[in-house]
Formats: C-alpha cells, structure tokens, sequence
C-alpha cells in the first residue's frame, strides 16, 4: 500500500518545476563538494603539537560527502522534513572539520610566539578545544556542543573580523533554530507529508528555503576555511610543477582553480559582493585575477 502511495507521490514531484530545480541545486553543491574534498587531499593533515599527534581530518570531508548524497536522495523522494535534519549533520560536520583547522593554526602560532619570546602564555580556551579534538581521535568525544565550536570559530583570531563585517553569528543563530525544529519535531509542520499536502505556495517556499540553507552554509564554510588556510583554494599547479621538478611560475602559490572561483562569483550574494576582494586582499589568492 505505502509503495504505490510513494510512487505516486514521486510522479507527483516530477512535474513540479520547484521540485527540478530543488534537486538540480542540491546536485549542483554536492558535484562542487566533491572537486572541494579532492583539492584537500594531502593538505588535511594536522598537529596536536602539545600532545605530539599527527593526523588526517580528511575523513571528515568523506563523511560530509556521504551526506550530500544522503540529502540529494532525501530531496529526491520528497522527505523534505529529514532534509533539514541532514542539513543540520552537514553543518555540524563542517563547522567541526573547520573548528579543527582554526585550533591547529592557533598552536601553531602559539608556539611560534613562545620560541620569538621566550615564554609560554597559557590559553584555557585553546587548551580546551585541543583536549575536544584529542578526544575526538580517540572517539571519547561527547559533551561538545555545535553552539561551542561556532563560538570558538567566530571568536578566534583568524576569523573573528570576517565574522563581524558579514554578520555571521546571528545567521549562525537563526539557521541553528531553523534546523533544530525539524530534529526535535516542534510542530505537524515539521514531519514528512506527500507533495499534496502542501499548501499553496508552501512547496515552493520549502524548496527554496533548503536551496538557500544549503548554499549559504557551504559558502560561509569555503570563505572562512579560505580566510583560515588560504591553502585550502589554492590550485594543483604549484605543487605539479615542483613534482616535475621545474620551477613553479611566479606567485603561482596564489593560484585558485577554477571551479572555486565560479563557485564565489555565484555564491558571493550569500555573504556579500565585496566577499571575494576582502578574501583575495586578507590572502593575496588570485580570487579576481592579478
């Protein structure tokens, strides 16, 4: 009985333009993603310098793919309300694989000013998150909450001027309460129903607020990661060259490829058009070309 009402409801989407749309979107960022987790291949790896580990955050952006294919599949059959529930999963794993970045780069620099100064100023903040993602290696994390790490990410030094000026924690807030309603069922409006249970106009709306949840949280994710490690956008050339043992062009290190750069130029909007100069200015990426 439930397999020919899902068949049905599936015929039903088909011939929704908002419905082609939605999936063609959420293809579009998933495809982007991929090329995005290649291009980290190699470049993820971190140090817990205080406890002498090394190690791959890569599997994270693994994870992160799994869920891009999950939340394609789930637009596809029309669970629209489990959709925002992965997309809170996608979220959560971003911001982590990027709380990882910002703390590594921050001792990082730690160290670097204990060795020109002579001293070791102690950080609780830091040496807190170090024992979070130490934990996490070790699969004993469980009491870190997202609204912790979105803090500790806004707050760093790297990021906290860019959170600022696009005004991304009150975005971070009011996405965050969006996406908990749907895990924590708040309504009837926030289960699963067949397309002809929407109300006029609703479908559309839904459609189109999964498209945008979905872009602006991979744009944010991009930007701050670039701004964090300008590493993460720069182009196979540098490194091709060296392989092959000729020398690299000058300021080919600044070289971004260019899906990345399509992806700012139709992206931008989600943040603000002055997005990729401020970018290109805190980083020197050739984002807007030389």
């Amino acid at each position: 009985m439930f397999e020919e009402t899902f068949e049905r409801n599936v015929a039903y989407l088909s011939e929704d333009k908002n419905y082609v749309e939605l999936l063609n979107k959420v293809n579009s960022v998933r495809q982007f993603f991929e090329n995005y987790s290649f291009l980290q291949f190699g470049r993820n790896f971190e140090i817990l310098s205080l406890l002498g580990k090394k190690f791959s955050s890569h599997s994270v952006l693994q994870s992160i793919e799994q869920t891009l294919y999950s939340i394609e599949n789930c637009c596809k059959i029309g669970s629209l309300s489990d959709t925002y529930i992965l997309l809170r999963k996608y979220r959560d794993d971003l911001f982590f694989y990027l709380y990882i970045t910002v703390v590594s780069n921050e001792q990082k620099m730690a160290i670097e000013e204990a060795i020109q100064n002579n001293e070791c100023r102690k950080d609780e903040k830091r040496e807190k998150a170090v024992r979070n993602i130490d934990s996490w290696t070790e699969d004993k994390l469980n009491a870190l909450h997202i609204s912790e790490v979105l803090k500790y990410v806004g707050q760093s030094s790297q990021l906290a001027e860019a959170v600022s000026r696009y005004n991304l924690h009150s975005s971070f807030e009011n996405i965050g309460k969006k996406l908990n309603d749907f895990v924590h069922a708040n309504g009837v409006s926030f289960y699963n129903k067949l397309y002809p249970q929407y109300s006029e106009g609703e479908f559309e709306r839904v459609c189109k607020d999964i498209i945008d949840i979905l872009n602006y949280i991979t744009t944010i994710f991009v930007f701050l990661s670039a701004l964090c490690k300008p590493l993460s956008i720069m182009s196979h050339d540098y490194v091709d060259y060296l392989d092959c043992g000729e020398t690299p062009p000058i300021e080919s290190e600044y070289w971004v490829p260019p899906f990345i750069i399509e992806f700012f130029q139709t992206k931008a909007h989600y943040l603000d058009e002055s997005c990729m100069k401020y970018l290109q200015d805190e980083t020197n990426m050739q984002l807007l070309g030389n």
